[in-house]
């Protein structure tokens, strides 16, 4: 996304500024996390307070997806550019699913070795694997046929299982297989739709 935004001389920009000044702050020991972000004024405001079972976990320690401001001439309008890229699995989708599982496990829905099916393109699914894995619960993806290889290649890679149907049901298809699937194994649906 920012690639069509940014040249290569901005880029090298971009980076040294989130490195020294964007990234965020977790703080908490063992008990609710309260994760910080910067404020265009410089100033740290808390954006989300959640439970979670382990110290030290990407969950509980992923910062906020840095803001950067870049202003391509002198007279140009100052672009902010999302860095999504810089997220743990790579994936857009990594703070929903935190939001999602974190508050799932919050209300009891969830604990390690719990299962949770999600009908996806993929996106999601990446980010939900990754989630899965840190907090020691089973993940399985159902897709339509066709998806990339790679996006299956990176769920699996976080230890995620692969349910496909048929292609031409598409996403629909996939949203009931995951229901019926939740129903017979008792797992838990995030329901991204």
């Amino acid at each position: 996304v920012i690639g069509a935004v940014l040249c290569a001389k901005a880029a090298h920009e971009v980076l040294d500024k989130v490195a020294n000044t964007l990234f965020g702050q977790v703080t908490g020991d063992r008990g609710p996390r309260v994760l910080q972000h910067c404020k265009p004024d410089g100033t740290r405001g808390s954006i989300l307070k959640q439970t979670f079972l382990t110290k030290n976990r990407y969950p509980a320690d992923l910062p906020m997806t840095p803001l950067v401001p870049i202003q391509l001439s002198a007279d140009g309008p100052v672009i902010w550019c999302k860095l999504e890229f810089l997220n743990p699995s790579g994936s857009t989708k990594d703070r929903i699913a935190r939001y999602i599982l974190g508050n799932a496990f919050n209300q009891g829905h969830l604990k390690p070795g719990s299962t949770v099916i999600e009908a996806s393109s993929g996106s999601t699914s990446i980010a939900m694997a990754l989630v899965c894995a840190q907090l020691g619960l089973r993940f399985i993806a159902v897709l339509p046929e066709g998806v990339s290889n790679e996006r299956v290649l990176m769920i699996r890679a976080y230890g995620g299982d692969i349910h496909f149907t048929p292609k031409e049901s598409g996403i629909l298809g996939c949203i009931r297989e995951s229901e019926s699937l939740a129903a017979e194994m008792g797992a838990f649906l995030p329901r991204q739709f």
